[in-house]
């Protein structure tokens, strides 16, 4: 008897772990949902004398115009100047350039609504230029992605009002390798990076044992976002 006391207190104790652990990985499932679906929009203090490019396709509420003058806020079509871009979908802005700037700078994407006050959807960068990177920018990507260049180099300028930033740009191929040598010896691979065309992205992954951290446009929109998780909102509240 003693023996079937023990089983069944052991058997107890484990269940009530089980239960615990379902218990709060399903706490944490809704509060990911409540924190996506519940508005955090920039605030009146963040769109003060903000600068703001909208984007392409993009129509404005007709009380746009009072808010503009409300924050006093400026219209620029230089996307490395943006602090808020202005987006129908803000997870797909119909310019690359949006996310690309916003990405590097940490500015904020949102929607139409969401700029004049309403609910709608929104979401926040973390500024991928303040983690510490060894950035080799091939000529193909120059040329390829020339506006991107152009915004990338104005952002990591000493004139930028972007945050400060942690950016290494070497100018070789054979620098780049040696920069990811040494990285790799110190378990830090990703603190080097290069961007590149797509057909050299495709080559150079394809030939290498391990990622080398080469990409293209999209790829690296991807492996740079940083999100801010306590900001922004899917809009689901404006449907």
């Amino acid at each position: 008897m003693g023996e079937r006391t023990d089983e069944l207190g052991a058997a107890v104790t484990v269940e009530l772990k089980r239960q615990a652990v379902s218990r709060r990985d399903r706490e944490n499932a809704a509060t990911k949902i409540i924190t996506a679906t519940t508005a955090s929009p920039p605030t009146v203090a963040e769109l003060t004398r903000c600068f703001i490019y909208i984007a392409s396709g993009v129509q404005m509420p007709s009380e746009w115009l009072a808010t503009l003058s409300k924050v006093r806020g400026t219209i620029t079509r230089e996307a490395h100047k943006a602090t808020v871009f202005i987006a129908v979908d803000p997870w797909q802005p119909s310019e690359p350039i949006v996310t690309w700037a916003a990405c590097l700078s940490g500015a904020w994407v949102i929607s139409p609504a969401c700029f004049v006050g309403r609910k709608g959807a929104s979401r926040k960068f973390k500024a991928a230029i303040c983690t510490k990177r060894t950035v080799w920018v091939s000529a193909n990507f120059q040329s390829s992605f020339s506006l991107e260049w152009l915004v990338l180099l104005e952002i990591l300028s000493p004139t930028s009002s972007a945050p400060k930033h942690q950016w290494k740009l070497i100018s070789t191929a054979a620098e780049w390798v040696a920069a990811r040598v040494t990285a790799e010896r110190q378990k830090k691979p990703t603190e080097v990076i290069a961007l590149v065309g797509s057909d050299e992205a495709l080559q150079l992954n394809n030939s290498q044992p391990k990622s080398c951290h080469a990409f293209n446009l999209a790829g690296a929109c991807t492996f740079l976002a940083n999100i801010d998780q306590s900001r922004g909102s899917v809009g689901l509240l404006e449907m």
